[in-house]
């Protein structure tokens, strides 16, 4: 079987003829580093799954700079010949390792990329935003703290831009809720945080929800880790002191609506923000844009744009 590993130029040739040899593919040196590359995968598939080369083949050259189709498409596959998750882990090492370095799409013409994708994608745009010293504006939602660490790293060779919520209201609402949260104690206030979203969302809670949430931590000190409830349908237990409980809603196509709301047993503060359309987004992205575009390096979020102004 095919390991997921980098293939230095003397293995190259090698490789060529078994190729040629076991799957009849009569490919030259000269069709470039991009096609070789489809036949490595494509015959990693084709080991792996024992599908036919030209399923494998096809498999690779649709969806060769779709990672995101080409880890679902394998997945798919993955579960109906009953392989361990284990095989989909070595898949994406692969990618990573083995192609992204021979051959990334050309930024050389870009001052800015702005990037909405899913994480996975993200992290890769990131890798070819540093190779190509392009400046980049993140508005992916669900990206973990690892990948976030990642991102930050890459941040060093490029300058980075990222935020849950490209909306300026949003970001000052940011800012409101770790005063409000710095203001009331949770001795006093409990804190619940509700977002409503269109039904095409898949990640739950939402980035700005998330985001909210640790800005109210910080505004009490403490890490949202420690405090946020996600859940409360698995345990019969009360609320805790100093919890930051979340709340869920999918439909419609609204572009998304966030309450932090404030409760003590005497009166409810609300901070609560709604998005008419989409528009704010991209105005919002587009001013990042521009800010992001005159800095060398570093990572930056849209609170260092708004103390700009």
């Amino acid at each position: 079987r095919f390991a997921p590993t980098s293939v230095t130029s003397g293995e190259e040739k090698k490789i060529f003829k078994m190729l040629k040899k076991r799957y009849g593919h009569p490919i030259k040196k000269e069709e470039g580093k991009k096609e070789f590359n489809q036949w490595y995968v494509a015959a990693w598939l084709i080991e792996t799954l024992n599908i036919s080369y030209q399923d494998a083949y096809s498999l690779t050259k649709t969806y060769f700079w779709n990672y995101d189709k080409l880890f679902s498409e394998f997945e798919s596959l993955r579960r109906k010949v009953s392989l361990p998750y284990l095989f989909f882990e070595h898949f994406r090492d692969l990618m990573e390792k083995f192609i992204s370095p021979y051959e990334e799409p050309n930024n050389s013409y870009a001052n800015v990329v702005i990037d909405f994708t899913t994480p996975q994608s993200t992290l890769s745009n990131v890798k070819l935003a540093s190779a190509t010293k392009t400046a980049l504006v993140i508005g992916t939602t669900g990206i973990s703290n690892a990948q976030k660490t990642k991102i930050k790293t890459l941040s060093k060779k490029t300058p980075i831009l990222m935020s849950s919520n490209m909306s300026v209201g949003v970001n000052l609402l940011f800012d409101l809720v770790r005063q409000a949260a710095s203001s009331l104690h949770a001795d006093e206030y409990d804190i619940e945080i509700a977002e409503t979203h269109h039904k095409h969302k898949v990640d739950a809670p939402s980035g700005t929800a998330l985001s909210l949430g640790e800005y109210a931590a910080a505004g009490r000190k403490t890490k949202l880790d420690k405090t946020k409830v996600l859940d409360r349908t698995k345990s019969l237990k009360k609320r805790k002191s100093g919890d930051i409980g979340f709340s869920v809603t999918r439909g419609g196509e609204i572009a998304g609506e966030h309450t932090v709301s404030f409760i003590s047993k005497d009166d409810r503060i609300d901070l609560y923000h709604k998005a008419n359309n989409r528009s704010i987004f991209v105005s919002g992205a587009l001013k990042a844009a521009v800010f992001i575009s005159k800095k060398k390096t570093g990572y930056f979020e849209m609170k260092d744009l708004l103390k700009k102004k």
